[in-house]
């Protein structure tokens, strides 16, 4: 499955929001270029101290080119303008108004590349008071509720640690890239003219979006939306370390409490409907919890399992991958990354995991010298680029 080989995507984004979306295209047989500062995206360094690639980069830029060019010169800006003249889609995240001033705003490269889907990825977005302001997931996690409803036992606000705000802002633009792909092909198909768009993607929008949910449950509680939808539902110790457990329909609950021996809970009036559940979820939780404690993991899964319980170990990273189901359900798979070794992918769903195999994360700059000459440049001039500081070659 490749059913975007042949789109040219051109990727001036850095961090996580903006290359998962092109990542995503790239997975999809689209050939992406990946556009970096001489100092490379500045995702690549991040995490661990003395790494040669951060496990985020080579995360989210594998199937990619990278060129690595100076925007701060004439001609820099020249290679990129030629590049997003070509482009099919073309997705960016600088701050409002910098790519115009680089030469490549949506209206420089539509005046003649009409039909270019040109994505936009930013913290605010393209208007509004807060456009120019600098974000990051942890940012929007605080400035739109999450970290406020995520609150610790002492009722401190955290954030999650797994920047879901960022991965959901790559996949909504990709989806919206994808409609808009769609909308162009069907307008060519039907005898129109070939038309794009400027998608304006934000944080701030795809935060919100990602937490339709909670922000409905808020307003409709009065500002107190109980921190699950049913009882009980939750994290619960076992002798060995903690499972999950979920019960949603009355009829869930009474096999629960007749797996975990609890027959007495059933007739309970606090606990007899799911509105009396959630009233004394509290005690509740405290009844199966000292149920589930004197039990092994194993134990508690093997009994809630043939009483079709929803539930699951608590595991690390290490544990998931450990038991060999990822792998053979073609989630995970594993390549060698260069810089890195030999890594576990994670493989979006309805990816064809085969054909990824081989993509790995650019080196900075590894493909700038191949790039430059597929467009036409000679050999004495991309050496005159790279001596006069506007190119890196490797």
């Amino acid at each position: 499955m490749a059913p975007f080989k042949g789109l040219a995507v051109v990727d001036l984004s850095q961090g996580i929001a903006g290359p998962y979306c092109a990542q995503l295209l790239a997975m999809q047989g689209a050939d992406v270029i990946k556009v970096e500062p001489l100092e490379g995206d500045w995702l690549r360094p991040l995490g661990t101290p003395g790494r040669q690639m951060s496990a985020l980069f080579a995360s989210f830029n594998r199937g990619k080119r990278s060129i690595a060019i100076d925007l701060k010169t004439d001609e820099g800006r020249a290679v990129v303008a030629e590049l997003a003249g070509r482009a099919d889609v073309l997705v960016e995240n600088f701050r409002p108004g910098i790519t115009d001033r680089l030469g490549v705003g949506y209206e420089a490269v539509a005046a003649t590349n009409p039909g270019v889907v040109y994505v936009s990825v930013t913290g605010y977005g393209q208007t509004g008071p807060a456009r120019g302001r600098p974000a990051t997931d942890t940012i929007l996690q605080a400035h739109l509720g999450m970290a406020a409803f995520n609150r610790d036992r002492d009722g401190r606000p955290r954030k999650v640690p797994i920047v879901p705000i960022d991965v959901a802002t790559g996949l909504y633009a990709c989806q919206a890239a994808s409609a808009a792909l769609y909308e162009r092909l069907t307008a060519r198909l039907n005898g129109g003219a070939e038309r794009g768009r400027h998608l304006d993607i934000s944080l701030l929008q795809s935060a919100a979006a990602f937490q339709a949910g909670k922000i409905l449950e808020y307003h409709l509680d009065d500002g107190a939306p109980p921190p699950e939808q049913a009882s009980p539902v939750g994290l619960y110790p076992a002798g060995d370390g903690a499972i999950a457990i979920t019960t949603l329909r009355d009829s869930d609950f009474v096999a629960l409490a007749t797996a975990l021996g609890l027959e007495a809970l059933i007739d309970d009036p606090r606990f007899r409907a799911l509105e009396d559940r959630m009233a004394n979820r509290e005690a509740l939780d405290k009844a199966i919890a000292s149920a589930t404690g004197q039990r092994s993991a194993a134990d508690l899964l093997a009994a809630l399992e043939t009483a079709d319980v929803s539930a699951a170990q608590v595991r690390d990273y290490g544990q998931a991958l450990a038991d060999g189901a990822l792998d053979e359900a073609g989630i995970v798979s594993w390549f060698d990354q260069p810089q890195l070794g030999r890594l576990p992918a994670v493989n979006p769903p309805a990816i064809d995991a085969a054909a990824l195999a081989h993509n790995v994360a650019p080196r900075l700059g590894e493909h700038t010298d191949e790039v430059l000459r597929a467009m036409g440049r000679g050999e004495d001039d991309v050496r005159a680029l790279a001596a006069a500081g506007v190119i890196l070659s490797v």
